[in-house]
């Protein structure tokens, strides 16, 4: 889902000279998958309705080594009738300073269709976009961006490289994201360690994100989503929570 994707990019920090985005570590490796399965809150109950995959994997374009990272997130066949989700994502990236080559985004959500492919001129701080959903033709767009600015799965997996131990509770943390057709300059806030039961009832620490939504399909706007995350150096997410435009949803990492 578009807007779980948005969760997972709530840890990123930014400020950073261009060229020198990247964090001081690569914790994700080549053929690593992410799973997290969605629950809606309906009523006193929580039932899941979602699952979200994630990946990385090693490869290369024009002899320089990159990262392919590609996400999806559907609705289960059980929840479809409510409102159906299917969506994909997928990011070329140079290993060499992290820097995005090319996004591609196909969403389908309750019936409104988008698609969009961004290309990164990061020698011209530009990204070319062609973009088209149900209520507009095909556009084509150029849009002055800065060395740091991201897509929404490129700035997820660029966040898990950054030092949290650094950061103090209350912190603000900016950064740039092209989503759509629009650069967003957004904040996140590290609230610092906390205590966290997960889905089987276990608990851990971990580090807590607050950040506000976009406005979309799921979304009203200006909510604020919690994100947890593993505090070990990896910095996976392990819980996300959030209101949606009816009702709530928690989101669990799988084993």
């Amino acid at each position: 889902m578009k807007r779980m994707i948005f969760l997972l990019y709530a840890i990123i920090s930014a400020g950073l000279a261009p060229g020198q985005c990247q964090g001081p570590n690569t914790p994700f490796y080549d053929g690593e998958k992410i799973r997290m399965d969605v629950y809606y809150h309906w009523g006193p109950l929580w039932l899941k309705a979602a699952r979200v995959e994630v990946s990385a994997r090693v490869s290369s374009a024009n002899g320089k080594k990159t990262w392919e990272l590609q996400a999806t997130g559907h609705t289960l066949p059980s929840y479809d009738w409510f409102f159906k989700v299917r969506d994909t994502f997928s990011v070329s990236i140079l290993q060499d300073g992290f820097i995005p080559l090319n996004a591609l985004r196909k969403t389908s959500e309750g019936g409104f269709i988008s698609y969009g492919y961004y290309q990164f001129d990061a020698e011209n701080n530009q990204v070319f976009i062609t973009s088209y959903n149900n209520k507009r033709p095909f556009e084509k767009k150029r849009l002055s961006v800065n060395g740091c600015t991201y897509d929404l799965l490129s700035g997820a997996y660029f966040a898990r490289t950054l030092d949290y131990t650094k950061k103090k509770p209350g912190e603000k943390i900016p950064i740039s994201l092209v989503v759509d057709n629009q650069i967003y300059d957004v904040f996140f806030t590290f609230e610092g360690s906390d205590i966290i039961t997960l889905r089987d009832g276990t608990q851990r620490r971990a580090w807590r994100f607050t950040a506000p939504t976009l406005e979309g399909t799921v979304f009203k706007g200006n909510e604020i989503i919690t994100v947890w995350t593993t505090d070990d150096g990896t910095n996976l997410p392990l819980k996300v929570e959030a209101k949606i435009l009816v009702g709530s949803v928690q989101a669990f990492t799988l084993p």
